[in-house]
């Protein structure tokens, strides 16, 4: 394709920018809607990451775009800041302050829970070509990326401890 064909479709880059965006990012916000809409289970939380994962492993470049935004300090960052990563924040703040298991991860350090997971969800994807040189394997991979979703419920065990009992 063409960049005459591609500005048929989207008048700007920063049109196509926004539509790339919605195409990879709203799927994430619907997610964490289902998931704050039913019971909030460690089974449901793990179903969530596991959800989140696969979706991020299909569309590997987003992690690097959102990053490549940050970085740069390009143009478009308050805007990805307000239009979807807010949004996704939020939601998941609020699942997480909804939760009905007593946790140390309360006040000031529950927004930090969830950039943590954030960051290495995304971040997984954004810094893979890094990875991927430093230890000669492909962070995207169907093998890596089981074993990155792994160590994200593993961890929310630990950090979740009440929880984690209930559904083993």
């Amino acid at each position: 394709m063409n960049k005459a064909t591609i500005y048929s479709y989207f008048p700007s880059k920063v049109e196509l920018h926004e539509a790339v965006l919605a195409r990879g990012i709203q799927p994430m916000i619907d997610l964490l809607a289902e998931f704050s809409a039913g019971p909030r289970t460690m089974a449901t939380a793990q179903d969530f990451v596991r959800a989140g994962m696969k979706h991020l492993s299909e569309r590997p470049n987003l992690s690097r775009l959102i990053y490549l935004e940050i970085i740069s300090e390009g143009n478009y960052l308050t805007e990805l800041s307000r239009r979807w990563l807010r949004p996704l924040l939020d939601r998941a703040l609020a699942a997480l302050k909804d939760s009905t298991a007593a946790t140390p991860w309360e006040g000031d350090l529950t927004p930090l829970v969830v950039t943590a997971f954030m960051q290495l969800s995304f971040g997984h994807f954004a810094l893979a070509p890094l990875f991927h040189e430093a230890f000669d394997v492909d962070p995207a991979s169907e093998k890596w990326v089981a074993n990155q979703t792994r160590f994200l419920i593993a961890l929310m065990d630990q950090m979740f401890p009440e929880q984690g009992q209930q559904t083993k």
